[in-house]
């Protein structure tokens, strides 16, 4: 009972002192102003539009508290090269391998489904449908579910007591942009090693139609296999 008339008695304090406060309002404004009676009805107009904005602003709260997938984002994101470029990607799911998250999707700027390695997403992502900036962290940490890259390397018998148990250090000879980030994507997932550069620690040369006659040459002269994408994906 006590309980009650205690709210009932908060509730017509507040509303009193709403009506005070417009009535002040219109006074400091050198409006005409009435008594306090008057100035009743409006304060609870208020007191109830405030009431709605207070409940639509947790309703927003809550609606952005967590990400439901597949989301459609837009980020910056750079190649092993730090060449930087915008990517729309409906992204779909959250995979790790070797410690490294990966987000995966289809982008729209390369048409193609495409993995994306978090640790070169420049800044924060933007929802393509609300246009709001969420860092990549909370996409994360809302996404619980993750899905492990299952690219295990199937091991080739040694040819004899010197060769290699393994081979693992790549370069990939005429691959650009998506493509590229793809390939590597893939060769890091698998535990292989990536190379830019020909040496003799290179073990393959994935090479395409744009390769350069020069790095051929160069693996050629070095012994290093020079094998085409196919072959590499099979080599996976």
């Amino acid at each position: 009972m006590y309980a009650i008339l205690g709210l009932v008695f908060v509730t017509l304090f507040i509303w009193v002192s709403d009506a005070v406060t417009l009535r002040n309002r219109d006074k400091q404004a050198g409006a005409p102003v009435g008594s306090i009676y008057s100035y009743m009805r409006p304060a609870w107009r208020l007191a109830q539009e405030n009431h709605q904005r207070s409940k639509a602003a947790s309703t927003g709260a809550a609606r952005h508290s967590s990400i439901s997938l597949p989301c459609t984002f837009s980020f910056s994101y750079a190649d092993h090269h730090g060449n930087r470029a915008r990517r729309t990607v409906n992204i779909t799911g959250i995979s790790s391998s070797g410690g490294q998250a990966y987000l995966e999707g289809f982008c729209r700027s390369r048409m193609d489904n495409r993995t994306f390695r978090v640790d070169r997403i420049q800044g924060d992502l933007t929802d393509a449908e609300t246009g709001e900036l969420i860092p990549v962290k909370r996409l994360l940490s809302s996404v619980h579910t993750r899905s492990s890259m299952d690219y295990k390397p199937l091991a080739p018998a040694p040819k004899s007591s010197t060769t290699k148990e393994w081979k693992t250090a790549v370069f990939f000879a005429g691959f650009r942009g998506g493509k590229l980030d793809e390939l590597e994507g893939l060769a890091a997932a698998a535990g292989w090693q990536i190379r830019w550069t020909i040496s003799p620690t290179v073990d393959y040369v994935v090479r395409n139609g744009s390769a350069g006659k020069k790095q051929l040459a160069e693996a050629d002269n070095l012994g290093i296999d020079v094998i085409d994408e196919d072959t590499f994906r099979a080599l996976l």
